[in-house]
């Protein structure tokens, strides 16, 4: 990625926004979820930990060059569209190029014109991301019974799975063992927090939920820290597994 650029929504900023990033922005480390609580005569207060973090904010300067006041309009609008979105989008930049964060909810902080005859803006937007920033994603492989998958972070992932097979089977990931029953031809697994379902994508692109597959009290998978040994028992004649490595 080159200096300045940035991608978002599946837009990169020099090439389709004519817009580039002013500075690199400052992107906090996510705070920690817990509660204190005031014990009443002691002299140390309790936690509640959820063993989860809060999203971070950040602002982001993005300079927009036009010829002309109408394309500065155009080139405002869409970049204002690219953000404008009702969940998460995809954000990644120069500066960290092999990790995306999942933003939400920018707002326009500010425009700048730097020039009273100028065609350049600066557009100040001020992002929320998750806590996680996610390296190389998107990026699915095969894996073969008794294969083992290294996550080289801190941090537990949450994969998407899909399983081709049929009948009952159990999937085993680093000594943990996830049942399901009566395959039909394939299973996808989504492990995302957010997500957490099985289902299958039919060739229309619709979407079957088969959550019966599995018992409503089994976890979803999960791939710790360091090495994953990958194994399975029944009829399963092909494993994809899309890791999504994360850090902070």
């Amino acid at each position: 990625m080159k200096t300045g650029d940035f991608y978002v929504n599946g837009f990169s900023g020099m090439n389709s926004l004519n817009a580039t990033l002013v500075t690199l922005p400052a992107i906090p480390k996510p705070k920690r979820k817990r509660t204190v609580i005031p014990l009443i005569g002691g002299s140390q207060s309790a936690l509640a930990d959820e063993s989860s973090y809060e999203n971070r904010e950040f602002d982001i300067q993005i300079g927009v060059r036009a010829k002309t006041e109408t394309e500065m309009v155009t080139l405002g609008d869409k970049l204002f569209s690219v953000f404008d979105s009702s969940g998460y989008i995809p954000f990644s930049y120069y500066g960290e190029s092999e990790y995306t964060y999942h933003v939400f909810n920018a707002d326009l902080v500010e425009t700048e014109r730097l020039l009273r005859t100028s065609w350049v803006r600066v557009y100040t937007y001020n992002l929320s991301a998750a806590a996680f920033k996610y390296f190389d994603p998107g990026q699915r492989r095969n894996v073969s019974n008794g294969d083992t998958l290294v996550n080289p972070f801190e941090y537990e992932a949450k994969p998407y799975i899909k399983l081709m097979g049929t009948g009952n089977v159990t999937l085993t990931i680093a000594g943990k063992a996830y049942n399901y029953a009566g395959v039909d031809g394939f299973l996808e697994i989504d492990s995302d927090e957010l997500q957490q379902d099985l289902y299958k994508t039919n060739a229309d692109g619709t979407v079957t939920f088969q959550n019966e597959k599995a018992q409503a009290s089994q976890a979803f998978p999960t791939l710790q820290k360091g090495r994953n040994l990958i194994s399975w028992s029944g009829n399963i004649t092909n494993l994809e597994i899309e890791p999504r490595w994360r850090s902070i």
